[in-house]
């Protein structure tokens, strides 16, 4: 298989934790190793030397993958929070991805959001667009969880 580039489209530029996660998936399910212990995250200027709302992520080795680009995107409506793309070109909206991620950092103590499965309709909304992405919810607490969620 010849080496792409990833793609990942978000509205904010993630951490380098979450990008090491994302790494991580990647790398199991295309049965390859990386290295990305020095991740810097560098915005690219287009030819007028102006913000682009991409940037690359060096510091990151992979024997499949180019380059890891990060493109800031905004929707419409509610979405999740990554859609990461495997392929050379930059992603159109016919394009597949091969994730769909949505990430949380909070317990029902502090939002409703996992409680109610707020978190959760957003895979039904990207289930309609992408019938065959690979789903994951990623929980990136920072807080010890409460044993029993609350009533709601």
């Amino acid at each position: 298989m010849n080496a792409k580039n990833l793609w990942i489209l978000t509205e904010e530029r993630p951490k380098k934790e979450v990008l090491k996660t994302i790494f991580e998936y990647f790398a199991k399910d295309h049965q390859c190793g990386f290295f990305g212990d020095t991740l810097r995250i560098i915005p690219i200027l287009n030819e007028k030397h102006e913000f682009a709302f991409i940037y690359e992520v060096i510091g990151f080795t992979c024997a499949k993958v180019n380059r890891v680009f990060i493109k800031t995107i905004s929707g419409y409506s509610s979405f999740v929070d990554f859609l990461i793309f495997y392929q050379d070109a930059m992603p159109v909206q016919t394009d597949t991805p091969i994730y769909a991620i949505e990430e949380t950092k909070t317990d029902d103590k502090e939002s409703r959001n996992t409680g109610v499965f707020q978190r959760c309709t957003k895979f039904v909304f990207v289930k309609h667009y992408y019938p065959s992405v690979k789903m994951i919810m990623l929980y990136a607490l920072q807080v010890e969880q409460k044993k029993e969620p609350k009533q709601t």
